[in-house]
């Protein structure tokens, strides 16, 4: 029987970079969102890693993005994950959940335009259109997963060289 664990780790090891990118916008909502929604209720310390797992995660979104294929895309969207990423340091600094809350919806718009991308890409592949380069997956044997993913707090699973926090 296969443990959720092994399902997880072979999900990061097959993923392509559009799937891994979706994992880490989800994983980065997940975290903001519970902040936000638990700010006055819940342990504050359990907010603060939220924040915490939150932020490490738009700092692998900053580091993910790409210049070659759009230049100028690319550094908007860089300046978007950084304003995202001041939020959240923002909020941990200063208190705010309001800080928290901008953060929060900025990830939000991103992950809705990455899913109707993804959409959009899917339907485009059903009708034979390839798909850009810079979202294709080209793995030589030299490129085989070997790397190292820290997940959560120091555990470890062995990966393609993705790293979902950092």
């Amino acid at each position: 029987m296969t443990s959720p664990n092994e399902y997880f780790l072979a999900s990061i090891e097959t993923a392509s970079p559009y799937q891994l990118h979706k994992m880490v916008v989800d994983a980065a909502v997940r975290n903001a969102r519970f902040a936000v929604e638990q700010w006055n209720t819940a342990d504050f310390d359990d907010v603060l890693e939220a924040l915490a797992k939150a932020r490490a995660c738009v700092a692998e979104l900053m580091n993910g993005v790409r210049e070659e294929a759009a230049p100028d895309l690319a550094s908007r969207q860089q300046a978007l994950f950084a304003f995202c990423y001041k939020q959240l340091v923002m909020a941990d600094v200063e208190r705010s959940p309001d800080h928290a809350a901008n953060g929060l919806r900025i990830l939000m718009i991103h992950q809705e335009t990455w899913q109707l991308l993804g959409e959009k890409l899917a339907a485009a592949n059903a009708g034979g259109i390839p798909q850009p380069n810079h979202l294709r997956v080209n793995r030589s044997n030299s490129q085989q997963p070997t790397g190292r993913h820290t997940i959560d707090h120091g555990d470890e699973l062995p990966g393609s060289g993705f790293s979902m926090w950092t």
